[in-house]
């Protein structure tokens, strides 16, 4: 589970076909920057709010309609 990668801090899971973006990467507390762009995400889990050290967050070009409201916190 990418959740257990607790030290991770860089993740870049672009141009991957990614349909859905697991709840577990809350887990990945060190985590400062996600890049999911080029894929084909509809939502993001809530649960990505709970990642305090994110300064980096790249989702263009999916099919996202809206962020989670605990994007920012």
């Amino acid at each position: 589970s990418i959740g257990k990668l607790r030290q991770l801090r860089y993740l870049d899971l672009a141009k991957n076909r990614i349909e859905n973006l697991d709840s577990d990467i809350s887990g990945c507390e060190a985590l400062e920057d996600l890049l999911l762009s080029s894929n084909m995400l509809q939502h993001l889990p809530d649960s990505i709010g709970m990642l305090k050290k994110l300064t980096t967050l790249k989702v263009d070009d999916n099919q996202l309609t809206s962020l989670p409201h605990t994007i920012g916190r």
